[in-house]
């Protein structure tokens, strides 16, 4: 059981990390990812939604392959989120148990009395993220104990709930958004909170997932998912680590885009960790890196 956000973070450690390079695989609604690295390293081209990690070729098996796996481990990060929230209220369960029941985590979660300043002070984006969550459940137990099915052609998860009839099938646009969320939602916790651009993209996802019956989201947002461009540092001739952040604005500049952007590094010698941060925040120079002590403006995910 979830009692602070030290534990939120390292229960659900494994599950972000997975989402994280799971969206790759996918496209709109997670966003565009722009790989940049070819042109750090000399060449004249940049890659588009995730094919330098992948062969095109293959995207679609290896999609397919993992996105059961994808959905546990956002429906289980969408859980934690709703423990973190009870035990931030002092909600404590009804029986002498160490664990929450999940029928009883729904029932307060559609009870009203659970609110989401954990993540936002937007009631209604939280409350769209709570009827995600419980508009799940079935689906979660029909693949952990009933042998819910996806099918490849076209992708859609499927199963049975517990009174033994058939579960509207979940298209893959609806699975990606509901993944794409949980991944923002994990995210804005550890961060103390959801700021205005990861609202937005929050929001935008929400009105992808209008089939679980939520009701609206503020009105003005954003619909437009955030756009990542991948990087990697260069050696510079004194053997430091430099971040190119100039070939990013020039990017930037070329492509005159106008959604929420973010960059993510990789690191030399690891294949899990990136240095993350928001376009708009970089200079329009080439930075050099500490990994001890990293630019107030880029963090460690």
């Amino acid at each position: 059981m979830i009692t602070n956000i030290n534990e939120y973070e390292a229960e659900t450690a494994f599950e972000r990390f997975a989402l994280d390079r799971y969206l790759p695989l996918t496209a709109q609604t997670s966003g565009s990812y722009i790989d940049i690295r070819p042109l750090i390293d000399g060449g004249k081209n940049v890659i588009q939604n995730g094919a330098s990690h992948i062969q095109a070729n293959r995207e679609d098996s290896l999609r397919a392959a993992f996105l059961p796996l994808a959905f546990g481990a956002a429906w289980k990060v969408l859980d934690l989120t709703i423990e973190l929230a009870l035990a931030e209220q002092g909600i404590k369960p009804q029986r002498e148990a160490k664990l929450w029941p999940i029928k009883e985590k729904a029932r307060l979660a559609m009870s009203g009395t659970l609110n989401g300043v954990i993540l936002t002070e937007e009631t209604c984006t939280w409350e769209g993220m709570l009827t995600c969550y419980v508009s799940t459940i079935e689906y979660r137990h029909s693949l952990i104990h009933r042998q819910a099915q996806f099918v490849e052609t076209p992708l859609t998860l499927s199963g049975y709930g517990r009174d033994g009839m058939p579960l509207p099938p979940l298209d893959e646009a609806t699975l990606r958004a509901l993944i794409a969320l949980s991944q923002l939602v994990g995210e804005g916790i550890i961060n103390n909170g959801l700021n205005r651009r990861r609202l937005d993209n929050v929001n935008f996802l929400l009105n992808r997932l209008l089939c679980f019956g939520i009701n609206s989201v503020p009105k003005g947002v954003r619909m437009k998912p955030i756009e990542y461009y991948w990087m990697k540092l260069r050696r510079n001739p004194h053997g430091q680590w430099v971040a190119p952040f100039s070939i990013v604005r020039e990017q930037m500049r070329c492509r005159r885009q106008i959604g929420h952007i973010d960059v993510r590094i990789d690191l030399p010698g690891e294949s899990g960790r990136q240095l993350v941060g928001q376009c708009e925040d970089l200079p329009d120079r080439d930075v050099t890196i500490d990994f001890t002590h990293p630019p107030s403006y880029l963090a460690y995910q």
